[in-house]
């Protein structure tokens, strides 16, 4: 058993191959604090003893080309954990092999070529409290759900951009939670459920436009912030794509990166099988003067238009009288926009009493329809058109 740390502040400790934290024993303790830092090959903490740990804390740094938490059968309950500083595995992997535990409680772990691996027994485990764990992939067999921050300190998981086929995915078999203070950011392949939780954040990309794909349910909770970015110059949008279901909820806050957005612009933001639920607000309110966001699309096919503030009237089209029938259809409506039938037996009668009889939407083309009863012995009945 034996406990070390950097001598001094800025202190750097240096090793050319690989670094061991227990190699057959038990309870070793590295801590690297205060501005030291740590570089070597590989660094094992554990490799074939149990209860071994590496800290890193108040601005120490680590280093290296991979990092193994645990390595033989008969090694276990070995951990990393930072709080404060960074952790950086080069251009290898991080793997938790025997029932390993890698915490951030704050600064920044990366892992930015290869990955994380968990591919030890279930009870290895990422705990990721706070600060911001960056990787290229992960693979992690831990059942319990993923969760992005504790709920009280910021927390972000990105996924960094990769152009490897075998690279890029994120498998999480209990689902990704997104709680308050987090954020969930990138570009990749999420092979599980997520769920954003009120006052987490889902944001594809980083500073460019980029995709998430989720390849289960994604859940956008009353109080989530969905952040996505658009260029009215290209036409192209933040994506995410891939889910069997997409339920709508919370805030969506768009950012125009180039250009002026116009009446007309048109965004895929969403692919899904299904598409349920609403926003609750968008920010920003207005995508600019004389203009509106136009979401009844959203629920269609994932698509966010713009519109002109003031909705064009509609036109009657063809009016038909057959069987005690009504049958009514609309023209030159916006797609997808709700279209009202009104009635009243005045003419001249005030807006508020002429009621609502009917509701449908526009379809692909602007076109909507109408069937309503009409009494036989009634002298006269007027109809007209209201949209929003």
């Amino acid at each position: 058993m034996a406990s070390l740390s950097c001598p001094a502040p800025g202190s750097l400790w240096t090793n050319r191959f690989d670094f061991y934290i227990g190699y057959n024993g038990r309870s070793n303790q590295i801590v690297v604090t205060d501005f030291g830092a740590l570089r070597a090959q590989t660094l094992y903490a554990g490799y074939n003893g149990n209860r071994n740990q590496l800290i890193v804390s108040n601005a120490g740094s680590v280093s290296v080309r991979n990092l193994s938490i645990g390595n033989a059968a008969n090694s276990q309950s070995n951990s990393v954990t930072l709080s404060g500083g960074t952790i950086t595995v080069t251009n290898g992997s991080t793997s938790l092999i025997q029932y390993g535990t890698l915490t951030v409680n704050s600064g920044l772990f990366a892992t930015p070529f290869i990955g994380t691996d968990v591919s030890g027994p279930i009870a290895s485990k990422i705990i990721l409290n706070g600060g911001t764990f960056q990787t290229g992939a992960t693979s992690y067999r831990n059942p319990a759900p993923f969760a992005v921050g504790d709920g009280t300190n910021a927390a972000t998981y990105e996924m960094l951009f990769e152009t490897s086929p075998n690279l890029g995915t994120h498998s999480f078999p209990g689902g990704v939670i997104v709680p308050n203070n987090g954020l969930l950011k990138g570009f990749g392949t999420l092979q599980t459920n997520v769920s954003v939780n009120s006052g987490g954040t889902i944001a594809p990309g980083t500073t460019n436009i980029g995709a998430i794909m989720a390849l289960g349910n994604l859940t956008l909770n009353p109080g989530s912030t969905t952040l996505m970015k658009l260029s009215a110059l290209s036409g192209t949008a933040d994506t995410l794509i891939g889910m069997n279901n997409v339920f709508y909820g919370g805030t969506l806050q768009l950012t125009n990166l180039d250009g002026s957005l116009a009446a007309g612009n048109s965004f895929k933001l969403f692919n899904a099988t299904n598409y349920s639920g609403a926003f609750n607000n968008l920010l920003p309110a207005s995508p600019g003067a004389g203009l509106r966001w136009d979401t009844n699309e959203l629920n269609i096919d994932g698509v966010l238009r713009v519109f002109p503030a003031v909705t064009p009237a509609p036109a009657f089209g063809s009016v038909t009288l057959a069987n005690g029938n009504l049958a009514v259809s609309a023209t030159g409506g916006i797609p997808y926009d709700p279209c009202y039938l009104l009635t009243c037996t005045n003419l001249p009668a005030a807006p508020a009493d002429w009621s609502c009889v009917a509701t449908n939407y526009f379809d692909a083309s602007g076109t909507a329809s109408f069937t309503n009863a009409v009494p036989p012995a009634e002298p006269q009945r007027y109809f007209r058109l209201q949209v929003n």
